[in-house]
């Protein structure tokens, strides 16, 4: 449609910033989870400069930074298109620093590869994975990397997500899209192995867009099934805020002080449990039991 898409991607050090792509072969870089906050920077303003030249817009970001497109715009826009994401909670930018620092030095050697959602052990098994300059690779799931546990068990989010004023059904974008962890319980035609997207079409405007986007298998379910099946066996992140652990200010106290190491150790040890679990996933993984394990 001649438009421009925004959405958070790396920059050259793996900070997260929110940029725009006018081409397609350029949206790649959007693609992957980033668990960490992205800087906004002039995003705003540059969306707003292709609105009034009448270009179509279409911005992705996290449901608040979706109503703080709203508020800087002040009215609607025909040509813009809004689609946010069901959000678990926003990590500190600064906590991402550290450990990327603390990894590098590890590990010696620069990073030139980072995903917080390898499907290393398949779709269902979230992976973070490190590649290096001198060739070595790190790759561990939740159960044993640092980052990745303390994002699910809401140790780093930044404090407005423990009380998210965006945690609704109705949203004000046209699309919201999030992960149904769980939905082939509802509907046997779904495989948790490939993976599967749940959306929420909000206006008009995004019902209109996902009917004429090509190449898609979409089925429609009941929307209290797709909110069940985001929450797993927690509650649904389509509604619900992120959890605030006993220990938060604790950390983020330790973290301006403290080595990197010393705070995994304090933080997020690695038990006998944790070890355990970690080595016998990727040994059931490799014989192809992990995830009839998981059902």
């Amino acid at each position: 449609m001649n438009g421009v898409v925004f959405g958070a991607s790396y920059n050259n050090d793996f900070t997260v910033e929110h940029t725009y792509a006018e081409e397609k072969e350029n949206l790649k870089k959007f693609r992957g989870s980033k668990y960490v906050q992205s800087y906004i920077g002039d995003a705003y303003m540059q969306v707003k400069k292709f609105l009034e030249n009448d270009r179509y817009v279409l911005f992705s970001g996290t449901p608040c930074q979706i109503e703080g497109l709203n508020k800087y715009l002040g009215k609607k826009y025909k040509k813009l298109y809004l689609v946010d994401l069901v959000c678990h909670g926003v990590p500190s930018p600064k906590v991402i620093r550290e450990y990327i620092k603390f990894q590098e030095k590890k590990y010696n050697s620069k990073i030139i590869y980072m995903s917080y959602r390898e499907k290393t052990f398949g779709a269902a098994s979230t992976t973070m994975t490190m590649k290096f300059e001198n060739g070595k690779e790190y790759n561990k799931g939740h159960e044993s990397d640092f980052i990745l546990g303390s994002f699910m068990n809401g140790l780093i989010s930044r404090p407005s997500c423990y009380n998210c004023k965006f945690k609704t059904i109705h949203r004000n974008s046209d699309i919201t899209l999030g992960d149904v962890w769980n939905i082939e319980k509802y509907d046997n035609e779904f495989s948790a192995s490939i993976g599967n997207t749940g959306i929420l079409v909000h206006t008009e405007k995004g019902k209109e867009l996902l009917l004429n986007s090509k190449n898609l298998k979409i089925k429609q379910e009941k929307l209290i099934d797709v909110v069940n099946a985001n929450a797993g066996s927690k509650p649904s992140m389509i509604t619900e805020s992120a959890y605030l652990p006993n220990e938060r200010k604790e950390f983020f106290r330790d973290l301006n002080k403290a080595d990197f190491s010393e705070l995994i150790k304090k933080y997020y040890p690695q038990t006998l449990k944790r070890r355990i679990k970690s080595i016998l996933k990727n040994i059931l993984y490799r014989i192809g039991l992990l995830e009839k394990i998981k059902k």
